[in-house]
């Protein structure tokens, strides 16, 4: 009977200790910092294919998937609150939306400073970091009565906390999968399209239901979580090997002309230096500017679509279900794109090149149709394309530059792509009103569109370029 009762006793004990034990093991998992030996490849074109693929990885991309879907569906939801919020501060409508476009443009503008944090820091500390200032950010945003307290909290402060949690989780999923990561990237990135389908009918239910206040709350609590989860995204650890030729390092060890350096320190500022110094800058650049300009014609859509398939006779509801439709077939092409990247058929360039192309006569045609079922296709068609244009990026840029250089080139695209989005939607809007006519956006979109697939065409061929006289070299 003792006996009996001495192993009763024993037994929570047990059970405890295995408890520890599988608690012990997820910790150890989370901190474990595992160090990956991969071949530096002889010129930036080649892709390393040595690395991790899924696993842990997995793990990471629920994490950043999560985080993506939480900060741009935020982000893309504000008119939610616009009309609560005129009434309320009693504003104009054009000056509280405001603070709708500063917080997308400050979100944006905060990718150069995260990618130099995540370079210095690593991704998890950063996305932890900037979980919680948007927290905080949309929490203080609650009480705020004024729109100057709206813009310093919402806009700005919660708006550096999304940027400080986009750049980590990008970057987090692709040091994480390798022959997988255009695909593992382009799930990452789908928590945009996702996030802003699920956040926009449970904002507008909260809204109308508990009012503004609860609302921006609640979207507290996701940021909050977003923080927890960002716990699981564990640092990898790269360290090259066979690196004793001095043709397999991109960075420049010196400069010789002191005006160069001036300048160099100059432009490296703004510019991370090992990028500058990479041989694929002037390659790199022509991309960032091609993207700019499609990027300057990407948002106009989402802000003037619906106005012009109601002109063409479509109802309220109708033209509004079109920007759902190409949140959705964004979703469908960012995963569609990524599949096909991994199976290395067509270089990156030439995929983003072709997604370009698809999508400016889309745009070109709904300036011509009046049919409802015809809008959804060309709404469809432009989603999709746009989808994979915007996954294909990383891929193409650790595809020129390699992985190491990937952190600051993102980085510097996301601050750029902030400056091109500010300023489209409010000149197509301008050019709508000079002109009194509702087309000319789509006009000014499609054309920009236009300027871009043929830069990008520019592109394509001197990568061929390039290629050619690299094998030739060679022989």
């Amino acid at each position: 009977m003792v006996e009996n009762a001495n192993q009763r006793a024993r037994q929570p004990s047990v059970h405890v200790a295995r408890l520890r034990s599988r608690i012990d093991t997820i910790r150890q998992s989370i901190s474990e910092v595992p160090i990956i030996e991969v071949p530096e490849p002889v010129n930036a074109n080649e892709e390393v294919e040595t690395g991790p693929d899924g696993g842990y990885g997995w793990i990471v991309l629920f994490s950043a998937f999560f985080c993506v879907s939480v900060l741009d569906g935020i982000a893309y939801t504000f008119g939610v609150f616009l009309d609560a919020l005129v009434e309320e501060m009693g504003e104009k409508r054009s000056r509280v939306s405001i603070a709708g476009s500063l917080l997308v443009a400050t979100y944006a503008f905060a990718g150069p400073p995260s990618s130099q944090l995540v370079s210095k820091f690593g991704t998890r500390k950063v996305c932890m970091i900037g979980s919680t200032m948007a927290g905080f950010g949309l929490l203080i945003a609650s009480f705020t009565t004024e729109l100057v307290g709206l813009i310093i909290t919402y806009s700005i402060m919660a708006g550096a906390g999304f940027g400080m949690m986009y750049i980590p989780s990008v970057v987090a999923v692709a040091n994480h999968f390798t022959k997988l990561r255009s695909m593992a990237i382009g799930i990452c990135l789908c928590g945009a399209g996702v996030g802003t389908f699920a956040l926009a009918p449970l904002e507008s239910y909260l809204e109308d239901k508990y009012g503004r206040r609860v609302t921006f709350r609640v979207m507290a609590v996701l940021c909050f979580v977003a923080c927890i989860l960002g716990v699981l995204m564990r640092p990898v650890k790269y360290v090259p090997v066979n690196n004793t030729d001095s043709e397999a390092r991109p960075e420049i060890d010196s400069t010789p002309n002191q005006h160069v350096g001036v300048f160099e320190r100059c432009i490296t500022l703004i510019i991370d230096r090992n990028l500058y110094r990479s041989p694929e800058f002037r390659f790199f650049m022509l991309v960032i500017f091609s993207d700019l300009f499609a990027t300057f014609g990407l948002f106009i859509p989402y802000h003037h679509l619906s106005p012009v398939a109601i002109a063409a006779g479509l109802s309220k509801q109708s033209a509004d279900f079109l920007l759902s439709v190409i949140g959705i077939s964004s979703s469908i092409g960012r995963l569609v794109v990524g599949w096909i990247c991994d199976r290395h058929w067509f270089h990156p360039i030439t995929i983003c090149t072709f997604t370009i192309a698809a999508t400016t006569p889309a745009i070109f045609f709904c300036c011509f149709t009046s049919s409802y079922t015809l809008f959804v296709i060309l709404a469809s068609v432009f989603g999709f394309f746009t989808g994979g244009w915007i996954t294909i990026m990383s891929p193409l840029f650790v595809r020129i530059l390699g992985l190491p250089l990937l952190t600051p080139a993102f980085g510097l695209l996301t601050g750029l792509r902030g400056i091109s989005a500010l300023a489209g939607p409010p000149f197509a809007a301008r050019a709508n009103e000079y002109f009194n006519n509702k087309l000319v956006a789509l006009y000014i979109s499609g054309l920009s569109m236009g300027i871009s697939a043929l830069l990008f065409v520019i592109g394509t061929l001197w990568n061929r370029g390039r290629t050619l006289r690299r094998n030739y070299t060679q022989l």
